[in-house]
């Protein structure tokens, strides 16, 4: 926690510093207009820790005005930072050449700059709320090898990072009652982040959550959220959803001589939150003729098992960056960000949402939200 916090500080305070700063030199504040803007942009850096505070206090209203300011600023805070970087370089590159080769100068105001981004930003900002409200049923067809092939095509409808919460609960759900409606799946599935807290379980998304049906069940593995809300709430919700939670355990359901084993995994938060999670993905026997298997896990992280224990390994928390330019420094950490893939030499695939819901500002801008229909036949 101390590393995440620390990092936060660093980042985010960083890019709400060059606000600041830039604010501040274009429209030449005094010293009772820099105080003023100072509070406001150290406000807006803490407002995510008082939102989580007005929650489990259950001031629902309070904190979800608050969540829309200080989540929706941390996509501004970005979009400044990011459009002003390349304001600045071109600043930069036009007195460079003035100073080299004499060419005419160029260079933009301090207040003709920051009118710039805040207006670039402003269409940033309307054009991620805007596509957050979109999603897309991303149909997905998977040839079982010959050997694990079932009798008739199975159909699986696959969530994650749905992030039920705070904000958009009603729109993500909808969404997920939409599709299950229209595509009619065998089975749900769901990579972690369904939950997000809210200063209590939910009951009544739970039920709406249980409403949904499919002939071979429900079943999800925990997210990195799911413990930031609360362990206890976080169970008791998936347990009232109607999920069957899969923490380093298996299901195998059967018919006609074949065989759907499904794996799940915790997010590995052990010795952050002090809470044992299940972080062992070989909790299969290696694979049979007959069998088809599944890993659930939370981490967009292949496992080693993929190919000898496992033909299919579906994973989420990417949200696919979610934002772009942001999308650039997720790839870094985690090479696949979305989509499908093959691996272990061929030997298996692995499928990684890009989100069903958004964490943090409702607002996606590059990687869409999405439900995935998977198909194997």
């Amino acid at each position: 926690m101390a590393i995440f916090l620390s990092l936060y500080f660093f980042i985010y305070g960083g890019m709400n510093a060059y606000f600041f700063w830039k604010i501040r030199i274009a429209f030449r504040l005094g010293p009772v207009g820099s105080i003023l803007l100072a509070v406001g942009v150290i406000g807006l850096v803490l407002l995510p820790f008082l939102i989580r505070r007005f929650e489990h206090q259950h001031a629902l209203s309070v904190a979800r005005w608050a969540g829309w300011i200080g989540y929706s600023w941390m996509a501004v805070a970005l979009w400044f930072f990011s459009v002003g970087l390349l304001l600045d370089l071109g600043n930069g590159g036009g007195k460079l050449l003035h100073l080299t080769f004499g060419s005419p100068a160029f260079h933009l105001s301090p207040l003709t700059t920051v009118t710039l981004n805040l207006s670039l930003t402003a269409i940033l900002l309307i054009a991620g709320l805007i596509e957050n409200y979109r999603i897309t049923i991303r149909p997905i067809t998977l040839v079982a090898p010959t050997d694990a092939r079932p009798p008739k095509p199975l159909r699986m409808l696959f969530i994650s990072d749905t992030h039920l919460g705070l904000l958009e609960t009603e729109l993500y759900l909808r969404d997920i009652e939409r599709a299950v409606a229209e595509t009619r799946p065998d089975l749900i599935l769901s990579a972690g982040d369904l939950f997000d807290g809210r200063g209590d379980p939910m009951p009544e998304v739970a039920a709406r959550l249980a409403q949904l049906e499919a002939p071979w069940g429900k079943f999800s593995v925990l997210g990195n959220h799911e413990f930031y809300a609360g362990l206890t709430d976080s169970l008791r919700f998936h347990q009232a959803a109607g999920f069957t939670l899969l923490r380093g355990e298996t299901r195998t359901l059967e018919t006609n001589g074949w065989s759907l084993v499904l794996a799940g995994i915790d997010f590995p938060a052990q010795g952050v939150w002090g809470r044992p999670t299940a972080v062992n993905d070989r909790i299969t026997e290696p694979r049979h003729p007959g069998c088809y298997q599944i890993l659930l896990k939370h981490l967009p992280v292949p496992s080693t098992q993929l190919g000898s224990h496992y033909n299919l390994q579906l994973s989420g928390h990417t949200h696919g960056g979610q934002i772009i330019p942001f999308n650039w420094v997720v790839k870094a950490v985690y090479p696949y960000l979305q989509g499908l893939f093959t691996v272990a030499d061929g030997r298996a695939q692995f499928y990684v949402n890009r989100g069903t819901g958004s964490w943090g500002p409702p607002i996606r801008l590059g990687p869409g939200r999405e439900i995935t229909l998977i198909t194997i036949k």
